[in-house]
């Protein structure tokens, strides 16, 4: 009984363990814009104009390991997976305007194999809204 009791203890404290350690790669808002930034925002060429992105706000949800899906998805087995809704501006900036397309979406946010943030996006909530602006 002893045994049995020490062998449970153990295993609910590397389980705890490994939580733990996980939750320390919960992600910052700061982490998500950049992730999304390097996504979004395009220098332009001659085929494709140039692209900003704007964060309108970012809201961090819970987290919880990579489940089967995600891993088909392409997040590393082991990964921490974040929830995250992310209201965003994407600018496309044409010789006669600009196009602002502004998006509401909620995301996966984990860490890749290379150790970076990394932002997946699941699905859209709401309308996109695209609206014309000037030139600046």
């Amino acid at each position: 009984m002893k045994a049995i009791f020490l062998g449970l203890y153990f295993a609910l404290s590397a389980v705890s363990f490994v939580a733990c350690g996980h939750a320390a790669e919960t992600p910052k808002a700061t982490d998500i814009e950049t992730a999304m930034r390097t996504r979004w925002e395009k220098p332009g060429s001659t085929s494709s104009p140039k692209t900003t992105f704007t964060a309108n706000s970012i809201r961090i949800g819970s987290g919880a390991k990579a489940n089967v899906q995600d891993k088909i998805d392409g997040v590393p087995p082991e990964a921490w997976v974040t929830i995250a809704l992310v209201d965003f501006t994407v600018r496309s900036h044409y010789s006669t305007g600009i196009e602002a397309v502004r998006r509401v979406r909620e995301c996966k946010v984990y860490k890749d194999q290379f150790d970076e943030w990394a932002v997946m996006i699941s699905r859209a909530r709401g309308e996109d809204k695209i609206t014309s602006e000037p030139l600046k």
